[in-house]
């Protein structure tokens, strides 16, 4: 008992005196985190610490905490702070006490999810590559070795912030840790070891005592007393696995990564905003978007495979810290109608009504046929959808974007309706005589028509929802507080009677009520403006004298061909790539010489299987040919048609990886490289040599590699004879001086092949600007009205899937910076240049329904005063007036920012009102009325449109 006293006594004295202002007790019950007592609604957002720079961070903490969010969440990259067992690094972008420390001084919360493993697009799920060549080790399973050393790993993030006194309850911001990642979406994979496993590790997290809760996200069967999560483009229907847990969202996918070789996808604000709105309404308490800010993959940091060096994830915060609009604005004003409604958030649970006969119907069907709820949608079944629940689902993160389902015929095909919502799967149009199929039958996913085994799944249970114009009202009310949030989750526009008052909902879309009577915010009526932007370019200002042998600025290195190192070994066989690199090196060169002793036939070729991900075919010292593989199927089927001499050939294959594989069920030993065959045919009398089994000459990376040429350092630099362009496996190199002004500075590597970049010897990751997006899949505009998917939204079709190639400010010097590259493929590094954004328009549009600023609620409220809707416009950055009107039209104008033209009525005095109202000041705000512009237009609801730009 004395013990006790004196523990309180030092617990009462630290917490009376720590620096920060958080000192707080974190618990949990069935409603949400309980901080010092009390309930708390909150909104949180993901930043990767290593993705930006310690420079960035705290402009992109400030911008998050001014967008309204209370948290901060990121993960904890194993593989980037211990790349050798035992040796650690937390400097620089590594330095997470720093970030940690960076939130704290913002005054916002941290959710710490230490994993270890993280998923996140990141180089092989956040695992470092040692722990793969531990004997006996299996990764996340029942298994000995590997539990060691994520317990190990696992205490020394948690020590390390307990020395700093970073947790809530030592004083410091972290109110939330996570352990492990998704593994209930591959669990099954694992057999009856998964449930050990998880369970062994739940034990160990909550004994390091951290002193707050724990979560999993995506594992429903999470052992007290771990909250279990959700992950997905939507989670209103989540339920947590106990009643005594609150209902939590990890994961609310603000965008989708970029793939090299796709199209970029993009989220609309309104369906983010309408996915937020529903799931508070269905009484959530914390949703964190993945991502607030994604930022750049730096380094050779990528996972996938194929996954591109921007991770901008279309992201509220764009990949250069700057403010993405409407996204950031809306968010802003949604994260403030959810906060005046968090009194009554806290207070009690929702009542959930539907106020119309057509209310979404959901009807759980374990056994049997639902021939009759078919019925209930009619034939053909243009509006119904099937929301399929598997016990589990494995699906890459980056196969979830297209797949087809086959169950003795084929239910589903590309370019369907599709989407997820944690751990379920929603077909929309199945044939009506294939559902019944469907009920406790296994099926396979295939996935571009590859079956895998470990996809094989069975239906437990199928949903049928009609999708009928759909509204729902949830109300949180008691004793004189009151919130509610009507929605509607149809394509098509509806009205609602609630408490006496009719209210017009637009489709998809959510609209709360702060006081169960005002409407404060509809989620489809954007008040916040929005810009639109553009790169200017400028050619690299190379610096005068500082290569002065070489005409074209630049000088270079030719990087050998085949094996050039003493550390070369042979072996007989073809071997993996992962387990022989060990990704020291994207590259591994696997070199052989045969010997033709007569004419070797017209046109011998060269096949060559890969495990993945690229190769390239040297005969002779002469690229012949290559192969690559994309971010749905990395593997490598090539037919390389070889020039053979008679006498003694050299066939020098250099296998790369781009990105090693962050997802799935033991997907670290899904292997990379040339395992096989490899065929030489069309020899003389049609005759073929399989050459797999011979001597093989290895060598892991690259000659230069090993020099150091990233740095600019080496001697071996060539300024004096013409620059080589457009050849493969060359370094380049060049000088230049740092571009004026402080905005954001990217590289533009068009007339580049593929390769590595880096500034002042820092990586600016992989570059490959020639990798084309297939041509179709893009639309002008996308319809946020329906459920989004990753392939719903895309835009840069047919074009190249990333140009641009960040460089932050900091990397820069003020005098002299070096630029070095190995271009792999082939390129002319001659019109590389820089590229700044700039906010080219700002631009609001606003219909007379649209609700009045959210900011306006607490004086409106007091005053008694009606304010309508107001547009407002305001400079993105410090010092800039708003210096043109490039448009204004109040009536019925169309179009989008950009490109708005007049509709078919419109108020001739709407220009000179903005003009007046705006030019000169860095913000206005003008009253959407016909008490402001007259009624040009009697009868029709009206709206004013505005493009500005500031200077």
């Amino acid at each position: 008992m004395r013990e006790t006293r004196v523990l309180l006594v030092l617990l009462w004295f630290f917490c009376s005196y720590a620096p920060s202002s958080f000192c707080a007790n974190v618990t949990y019950d069935h409603r949400a985190l309980v901080i010092d007592g009390k309930r708390r609604v909150l909104l949180s957002g993901s930043i990767h610490y290593p993705r930006s720079t310690p420079e960035m961070w705290p402009d992109l903490i400030q911008k998050s905490k001014d967008g309204g969010l209370d948290v901060i969440e990121t993960y904890v990259f194993w593989n980037l702070h211990e790349p050798v067992r035992g040796q650690y690094t937390f400097e620089g972008r590594a330095d997470l006490v720093k970030f940690v420390k960076a939130v704290a001084a913002a005054g916002l919360y941290v959710h710490l999810r230490i994993g270890p493993y993280a998923c996140a697009e990141w180089n092989y799920g956040g695992f470092p590559l040692w722990l793969h060549f531990i004997p006996g080790i299996q990764f996340r399973t029942d298994n000995e070795p590997f539990k060691a050393e994520m317990k190990r790993f696992t205490a020394k993030i948690v020590d390390m912030m307990k020395q700093q006194n970073l947790y809530a309850s030592q004083g410091g911001p972290i109110i939330l840790s996570q352990v492990e990642n998704e593994y209930g979406n591959i669990d099954a994979a694992y057999g009856p070891a998964a449930k050990s496993y998880i369970n062994w590790a739940a034990s160990m997290a909550t004994s390091l005592d951290t002193g707050v809760p724990w979560v999993m996200c995506q594992q429903a069967d999470a052992p007290d007393p771990i909250i279990n999560t959700c992950n997905g483009f939507y989670c209103d229907q989540f339920t947590p696995n106990s009643n005594a847990k609150p209902k939590m969202w990890t994961e609310n996918w603000s965008g989708w990564f970029l793939s090299f070789g796709g199209a970029v996808p993009y989220r609309p604000a309104e369906d983010l905003a309408f996915a937020v709105a529903r799931f508070y309404q269905r009484g959530g308490t914390f949703q964190n978007y993945y991502m607030y800010h994604g930022g750049t993959n730096f380094d050779r940091s990528t996972g996938g495979p194929f996954i591109s060096t921007s991770y901008d994830y279309d992201s509220p915060i764009d990949e250069y810290g700057i403010i993405r609009q409407p996204k950031w604005g809306h968010l802003k004003d949604l994260h403030k109608a959810i906060k005046l409604c968090e009194e009554a958030l806290i207070a009690t649970d929702p009542t959930i009504t539907t106020p119309g006969p057509n209310i979404e119907n959901v009807y759980e069907i374990p056994s049997f046929c639902p021939e009759k709820c078919l019925e209930k949608c009619g034939d053909p079944l243009d509006h119904c959808q099937f929301v399929i629940r598997f016990p589990w689902l494995l699906l890459p993160t980056h196969f979830r974007e297209s797949f087809f389902i086959n169950c003795g015929k084929t239910l589903l095909s590309d370019g369907a309706g599709l989407f997820f919502s944690g751990l379920i799967l929603v077909l929309y149009a199945i044939e009506k005589h294939n559902v019944c199929g469907l009920v406790n039958n296994p099926i396979s996913l295939k996935i571009w028509g590859e079956e895998h085994e470990w996809l094989v799944a069975r239906i437990k249970y199928l949903t049928f929802r009609a999708n009928y114009p759909e509204d729902l009202v949830a109300v949180y009310k008691t004793g004189t507080v009151c919130a509610a949030f009507l929605a509607n989750i149809a394509t098509s526009d509806a009205t609602v009677t609630f408490n006496g008052n009719s209210y017009q909902l637009p489709a998809w879309s959510v609209s709360i009520l702060p006081d169960c009577k005002n409407v404060v915010l509809n989620t489809a009526k954007i008040n916040s403006a929005s810009t639109t932007s553009s790169f200017t370019t400028e050619s690299l200002k190379q610096e005068v004298g500082s290569l002065e042998d070489s005409i074209s600025g630049w000088s270079w290195i030719s990087e050998p061909v085949g094996i050039s190192k003493a550390d070369s070994f042979t072996k007989y066989g073809l071997l993996e790539q992962i387990n022989t690199t060990a990704d020291r090196s994207d590259y591994l060169w696997y070199s052989l010489s045969i010997n033709i002793e007569d004419d070797a036939g017209p046109q011998p070729v060269l096949h060559i299987e890969s495990l993945g991900h690229a190769l390239h075919a040297f005969i002779n010292g002469k690229l012949a040919g290559s192969g690559t593989g994309n971010s749905g199927k990395a593997k490598v089927s090539a037919d390389i048609p070889i020039p053979l001499v008679v006498g003694k050939n050299t066939i020098d294959l250099l296998s790369l990886t781009v990105g090693l594989q962050n997802y799935g069920a033991f997907f670290d030993t899904w292997g990379a490289g040339i395992t096989g065959p490899v065929i030489l045919r069309g020899l003389k009398n049609g005759s073929t040599i399989d050459l797999s089994s011979q001597e093989w000459t290895y060598q892991v990376g690259l000659k230069h590699e090993d020099l150091g040429p990233s740095s600019g350092s080496s001697g071996q630099w060539n300024s004096k004879s013409t620059l080589p362009t457009n050849q493969p496996l060359t370094w380049y190199k060049t000088n230049f001086a740092t571009p004026s002004g402080s905005i954001p500075v990217a590289i533009d590597f068009t007339g580049m092949g593929k390769g590595e970049a880096w500034v002042n010897g820092q990586s600016i990751g992989r570059y490959w600007p020639t990798y084309i997006s297939p041509k179709g899949g893009c639309t002008d505009s996308c319809n946020y009205r329906g459920a989004y998917s990753s392939s719903k939204c895309l835009k840069n079709c047919g074009k190249p899937s990333q140009t641009l190639y960040h460089v932050p400010r900091s990397w820069l010097r003020p005098d002299s910076n070096t630029l070095v590259l190995f271009e792999e493929n082939g390129g002319n590094p001659t019109p590389i240049s820089f590229a700044t954004k700039q906010i080219e328009s700002l631009c609001s549009h606003v219909s007379e329904s649209h609700p009045p600023p959210v900011d306006s609620w607490d004086s409106d409220t007091k005053s008694g005063r009606k304010v309508g809707p107001v547009l407002s416009l305001e400079c993105p950055y410090p010092n800039q007036v708003i210096s043109s009107i490039k448009f204004a039209s109040f009536g019925t104008p169309q179009g989008t920012c950009g490109n708005f033209k007049h509709g078919r009525c419109t108020s001739n005095k709407a220009l000179s009102i903005v003009h007046k109202a705006c030019i000169g000041s860095s913000n206005c705000r003008i009253e959407v009325s016909i008490n402001s512009f007259g009624d040009p237009c009697k009868g029709v609801v009206k709206s004013l449109a505005v493009e500005a730009s500031c200077a």
